[in-house]
């Protein structure tokens, strides 16, 4: 199965380690794929793609079995989308794909394919101003009969990192998860084969904690540090559960 990782993250983004090295974000979730892959007996070939810093690098759905866009340090609010001109760029390719490709939208991924189908995308308001470490996710009605949130408890915890958040989803969206903030909308689904989730089943919980470290200076202003937490209340980690449904779901729609 052939699966394209656009990452949206700038130069300057943070390295996690993972496996005894540091990678790219896109590099990060390109591993992390493959791993759940093989454990349900896929094979997976990655390959990556940067539009944040080479110029239109989007690559060619036709080519590939499904899409996933990752996290990003930058945000795509209003702000955001003035800043950066490979943004609205973005937008289109994500509007361009067909609805048929599985795509699966994480953090800053989910709020752009949001954006993309009409939405819009705000920072957290205080008291808030950030989401990080584990925090409830609450399944709705649609999201306990989902497969993307197939054999995950009702009530669990995501692992978080994000200072923006989406308030409404686009018009025909299926919200499947809310979280603790009021009106944030945590996941959502696109007709049958995309999906965005806030929340990161992609990273580690150490992955956090050396966010938190590296930024920490610029994070006590708007959070308490200390009460971040990085391991789960019932020390089970559901929300990787995610990435196995989609490469499942993925595979499944292969012709």
């Amino acid at each position: 199965m052939k699966i394209a990782i656009v990452d949206c993250s700038p130069r300057d983004q943070e390295r996690m380690s993972y496996g005894g090295a540091r990678w790219t974000v896109r590099e990060l979730v390109s591993r992390r794929v493959q791993a759940f892959a093989r454990w349900r007996g896929i094979s997976i070939k990655p390959e990556l793609y940067w539009p944040a810093e080479i110029h239109h690098d989007y690559p060619d759905p036709d080519k590939y079995d499904a899409i996933i866009i990752p996290g990003s340090k930058l945000n795509i609010d209003s702000e955001g989308l003035s800043i950066h001109s490979w943004m609205p760029v973005l937008l289109d390719f994500i509007k361009d794909i067909p609805r048929s490709m599985p795509m699966l939208g994480i953090c800053f991924g989910h709020q752009a394919i949001a954006a993309a189908h009409g939405s819009y995308v705000r920072r957290i308001p205080e008291p808030h101003l950030a989401e990080i470490g584990f925090a409830p996710v609450y399944k709705t009605e649609y999201g306990k009969f989902d497969p993307l949130f197939r054999e995950l408890p009702n009530d669990f915890e995501g692992l978080f990192s994000h200072f923006c958040y989406l308030p409404h989803p686009p018009r025909g969206t299926r919200v499947l998860a809310y979280g603790d903030f009021p009106g944030m909308v945590q996941a959502y689904r696109i007709g049958e084969s995309t999906w965005g989730v806030q929340f990161h089943p992609d990273y580690l919980p150490h992955n956090i904690s050396e966010l938190v470290s590296e930024r920490r200076a610029w994070l006590s202003k708007m959070v308490d540090v200390s009460k971040i937490r990085t391991s789960t209340e019932d020390q089970r980690r559901h929300d990787e559960k995610i990435l196995i449904n989609f490469i499942d779901h993925s595979y499944s729609c292969m012709p």
